[in-house]
């Protein structure tokens, strides 16, 4: 575990200390909670943002269909031509 100085405003830091201490913990221990969940907070709305992109999308293949070589990029996938799509009826 890593430790950092900080600077916190005088007030700031009595009050601190004193919610911790009626929360029967440590300032330390407070910090890293609130920390904590701020950054995982962030990472976990960024996945979900992400989520609701691709649920949005309107992307449409068209039917075309892709072999693994052409997705993996091996060296064989330049004699691979994708399909021309059928037009199934589905709006674009």
């Amino acid at each position: 575990m890593k430790n950092i100085t900080l600077s916190i405003d005088d007030d700031l830091f009595r009050e601190g200390r004193e919610y911790a201490r009626r929360h029967h913990t440590t300032l330390n221990s407070l910090v890293r909670e609130v920390l904590g969940k701020t950054v995982r907070a962030h990472r976990s709305s960024w996945l979900g943002e992400a989520f609701a992109m691709a649920d949005k999308a309107r992307g449409n293949s068209r039917g075309a269909r892709w072999k693994r070589e052409l997705l993996y990029d091996r060296k064989d996938s330049h004699r691979y031509k994708a399909p021309i799509a059928r037009n199934s009826g589905a709006k674009i």
